[in-house]
């Protein structure tokens, strides 16, 4: 019995139009670009234009409304646009972004806004892909972490000398965690250690 083989959204499959190797996450944008399929405005499926009002009148029976003959108006330039011609105008005409998730169109000043809104998930500075834990994703997939004096990214093994050199940190001998100067002495009390007052230094 053959098995089904699991794709991640990384993965290339062939266009079932034109054979082109696209990644799966890509493949509804190239459908709709490069194929005019468009999105059914229920459930999210994309459909070609003579299969778009079958779909609807079949599985979504309470919307009697032909959508394929509607007319709406581009909220960019105010074009007017069927509905089979509106997603893939916004796309390539106005550099929308289809939401990986929810598959939404957002103009690229939004999208940011509605991943964080809707899922939770911060864009990453470096790879510009979105996670729900931005700051682990940083620390384990590309080994920085934010400085918390100042915010900048600075790789793990480099950030105990940039706490030290850029914001007056040192680093406890004792644990290695590297510590504001001015809290020292009360760190150093944690470990139950004190300053000699002829050296200065904690025993």
């Amino acid at each position: 019995m053959k098995t089904m083989q699991n794709h991640t959204f990384l993965d290339h499959v062939n266009c079932f139009e034109c054979g082109e190797p696209i990644s799966y996450q890509n493949l509804d944008e190239h459908m709709i670009i490069s194929h005019g399929y468009s999105r059914c405005p229920h459930c999210n499926h994309i459909f070609n234009s003579s299969r778009l009002d079958e779909h609807i009148s079949r599985y979504h029976k309470s919307i009697v409304k032909s959508y394929s003959n509607t007319m709406f108006n581009c909220s960019d330039c105010g074009e007017e646009l069927s509905f089979l011609d509106l997603g893939n105008h916004l796309l390539s005409k106005h550099n929308y972004i289809e939401c990986s998730i929810c598959r939404l169109l957002c103009s690229e000043n939004k999208i940011m806004e509605h991943m964080a809104g809707s899922h939770g998930m911060g864009k990453c500075p470096i790879c510009c892909d979105y996670f729900g834990n931005l700051d682990k994703h940083i620390e384990t997939g590309h080994g920085k972490k934010s400085c918390p004096e100042c915010g900048l990214l600075i790789y793990l093994n480099d950030l105990s000398s940039h706490l030290k050199e850029t914001h007056t940190y040192a680093t406890c001998n004792v644990c290695r965690v590297p510590v504001k100067a001015q809290g020292f002495t009360m760190h150093m009390h944690s470990h139950n250690m004190a300053p000699c007052p002829v050296c200065s230094d904690f025993f």
